[in-house]
């Protein structure tokens, strides 16, 4: 009875292994395995078979016993993220002459700099400024001139651009010039770094946009609502997080602006109805600053941007430039086999691995290749294939079957 029960302890567990992978609808080989931290970028056609939040992913190998094991991972899109580090600062001077108001500024001169947040009593101002820097108060250097802020606050609008945004710098002092009719009221200033947190797996690696492909774009005219509608369609499911929108004109605007991404669709009689969500709220489209919208990554195939003209006349836009981060998976391979990403599975979850601590003593990083997508045959049985397909599992059972009925027919003639 005891090995009776072993072999259906064996084939329950051979059935478990082959049917983990068969859960999912798609596999694609995993080619040039070196050491045991190895990467793979995902390829674009493989976002819009998964669900947004990728959970429904994994990495089995297949060893040369038919046996079935899973290579954790993690994702580095998980690892980076986008940081403001405050400097501290002390204010030094604030003086006057001909050229303007000037404010001055003390650091420690250690700190990193590439922005920096004024906010004054005043509400209503549109001024130009002058920023530099540096390390003795004696010999100054342009960072920035001719910058513009500006805030107008009334019944229909309110709108702040004080914020100063240059390449990053490293200095002791920083000196504002500012071009005024009045005196200008600093309240405070924030003096910052902000950008995407370095990569865990190289300090000096920052993490890269790539530019999506447009496979179609409408801009319509609601003369009704009074508003410019463009419709993207990027052809494929991808993760998107910026948008950048080329404007030629060049007189001075003010438009509110709503970005949209598709989360669902469905067919009529009559044509097919796209819902959207909001991907960003109380922005602006203006003539101060950059076109450059940046949000919280999504993947979808679809963005919308509406444009309030209200009773102005539409914008020229020439360029739409769509940019996202692809998500890398770092996976960690100990045991030799022929390894398979396999993904698409309704109800997936998030694997819990014990790899983001472990993941950043990693000193050797081998990236590899994906071979072609192959469908998963799931309607198949789990069992069959894998003992009846080859030999070697056909005789070993066929032998280790005639062993326990020989030795079942022994017993019974022994009595």
């Amino acid at each position: 009875m005891k090995t009776k029960a072993i072999i259906i302890l064996l084939l329950v567990a051979c059935s478990y292994s082959f049917a983990q992978m068969r859960s999912y609808t798609y596999k694609r080989e995993i080619k040039g395995i070196k050491g045991q931290w190895n990467s793979v970028e995902l390829p674009d056609d493989v976002y819009g078979k998964v669900n947004a939040t990728l959970t429904d992913i994994r990495i089995f190998g297949i060893t040369s016993n038919n046996d079935t094991v899973e290579a954790p991972y993690f994702q580095s899109r998980e690892a980076v993220t986008f940081h403001q580090v405050g400097v501290s600062y002390q204010p030094i001077n604030q003086t006057k002459n001909e050229n303007g108001y000037y404010f001055s500024f003390a650091t420690t001169g250690k700190s990193s700099v590439n922005q920096i947040l004024l906010n004054f009593e005043q509400t209503n101002y549109d001024w130009r400024v002058k920023l530099e820097g540096s390390q003795d108060q004696n010999e100054w250097f342009s960072i920035v001139d001719n910058y513009r802020i500006l805030s107008i606050k009334n019944g229909l609008t309110n709108y702040q651009f004080n914020k100063i945004v240059f390449q990053e710098t490293v200095y002791t002092y920083y000196r504002i010039c500012i071009r005024a009719n009045e005196q200008p009221r600093l309240k405070s200033a924030n003096i910052e770094w902000y950008g995407p947190h370095h990569s865990i797996l190289n300090p000096n690696e920052t993490c890269k946009l790539k530019t999506r492909s447009i496979k179609k774009l409408l801009v319509t005219q609601d003369k009704r609502r009074k508003e410019t509608i463009v419709d993207i369609d990027l052809g494929l499911s991808v993760p998107v997080g910026q948008l950048k929108i080329g404007v030629r004109d060049t007189l001075d605007y003010y438009r509110p602006i709503v970005l949209e991404f598709l989360t669902d669709s469905f067919k009529t009689e009559k044509s097919w109805y796209y819902n959207y969500s909001p991907l960003t709220t109380a922005s602006t489209l203006n003539s101060i600053e950059k076109h450059e919208f940046t949000f919280g990554e999504c993947v979808t195939n679809k963005l919308r941007i509406t444009i309030s003209n209200n009773d102005n006349q539409p914008l020229e836009l020439h360029s739409f430039v769509v940019s996202g981060h692809n998500s890398l998976l770092i996976a960690r391979i100990t045991k030799p086999a022929t390894y398979y990403l396999c993904y698409g599975k309704t109800d997936g979850e998030k694997p819990n691995y014990d790899l983001i601590e472990i993941s950043r003593n990693i000193q050797q990083l081998n990236n590899v290749t994906l071979d072609n997508e192959q469908f998963v045959d799931t309607n198949r049985p789990s069992v069959s294939e894998p003992l009846f397909t080859n030999k070697v599992w056909l005789w070993g059972l066929m032998a280790v079957i005639i062993l326990v009925l020989g030795w079942f027919t022994f017993r019974m003639m022994k009595k």
